[in-house]
């Protein structure tokens, strides 16, 4: 579903942009100060401040250090750079364009990180130059979640749009330097993808699922760990379980914890505790093969797995390319910005 709600600190304030808009506000007059005493031409403070105030927006959060650097840049300009100089002259013709442009280069600044071929692709992808949603100027796609909150710690990008129990995980590695937005981008349906044609395995699925769900397995799953109930185990196969129709294979990607990661060279997590449930209940077993997201996919469609579950939304565009089962999940979309 279209995201419904959406929150972003647009002043937020901490010492590294301090740091940063310093660092970068004061190289640039500096410089401008020594191109004025090399050379008696104009014109070359205008170019500068643009590229300062650009950069300031880009690796700053928010908005409060690309305005400053806005308002700064025009002050500098008209004021110290331009005849008649040290003398403020609003008559000059280029006054307003120089704000106006210096404002709008200040506003154009976040880049979202994503992993390539999630829902979160796709919400950032379609928000890009959306004055109403974000004020986004760029996604960067990553193979890995890990690599666009890598990216997030770096500077290189401003937010990371991911799902809210993995983005949890996340700020509680680096709980110094990450938090969640308050607000989430969006709600979402989880399900397994089948092939299309396969109506029969979408079929026992879903009679698996619908029973699970009844006999209490789904919400002994999600004790363990999205409620992080003390004690719950999870999905354990009963002794004794045999399995007549041979074998199942699930396409996942282990990057993307609770619902699925590595443990011990062991691939678990929600996904699969409940893929595990649901082929016992049909009497096959289960492999997992793990491979990057936007494999999964095109793993089940050409039969290279039976299905796919890896925290995988349901939306109109792959369903016109592969079936769902019935949801067992519901997931939210979340913002991960710096402190």
């Amino acid at each position: 579903m279209p995201p419904s709600t959406k929150k972003i600190r647009i002043f937020s304030f901490s010492w590294r942009d301090l740091a940063i808009f310093c660092a970068l506000f004061g190289s640039a007059v500096l410089l401008c100060i020594l191109l004025h005493m090399a050379s008696s031409s104009e014109g070359f403070a205008y170019s500068i401040f643009i590229l300062t105030v650009l950069l300031i927006s880009r690796f700053t959060t928010g908005y409060l250090f690309g305005t400053l650097a806005a308002v700064l840049s025009v002050v500098g300009t008209n004021y110290i750079f331009t005849y008649p100089y040290w003398a403020v002259n609003f008559t000059l013709s280029g006054y307003p364009l120089t704000f106006l442009t210096m404002l709008a280069v200040s506003l154009i600044i976040i880049v979202v990180g994503v992993q390539l071929g999630t829902t979160g692709d796709i919400y950032m992808s379609d928000a890009v130059g959306n004055a109403d949603d974000l004020n986004i100027a760029g996604v960067e796609e990553y193979n890995k979640a890990a690599d666009a909150v890598q990216a997030l710690l770096s500077g290189k990008i401003d937010a990371v749009c991911i799902d809210d129990q993995v983005a949890k995980n996340f700020v509680a590695v680096n709980p110094d330097s990450l938090v969640v937005l308050d607000t989430p981008y969006a709600t979402e349906d989880y399900a397994a993808c089948v092939a299309k044609g396969n109506d029969q395995l979408t079929e026992a699925m879903n009679a698996a699922i619908a029973e699970l769900k009844t006999n209490g397995t789904l919400d002994a799953i999600l004790d363990k760990y999205i409620n992080k109930t003390e004690g719950a185990v999870g999905y354990v196969t009963p002794e004794g379980t045999e399995y007549p129709n041979g074998e199942l294979t699930m396409a996942t990607n282990a990057t993307f914890e609770p619902y699925e990661y590595i443990e011990n060279g062991e691939v678990i997590g929600l996904d699969v505790d409940f893929a595990k449930a649901i082929c016992d209940q049909m009497g096959y077993k289960l492999h997992v093969e793990d491979m990057e997201f936007d494999a999964i996919i095109p793993a089940v469609q050409s039969g290279k797995a039976d299905f796919g579950m890896a925290g995988m939304t349901v939306t109109p565009e792959r369903a016109e390319s592969i079936n769902f089962t019935d949801s067992y999940c519901t997931g939210v979309q979340s913002i991960i910005v710096r402190k």
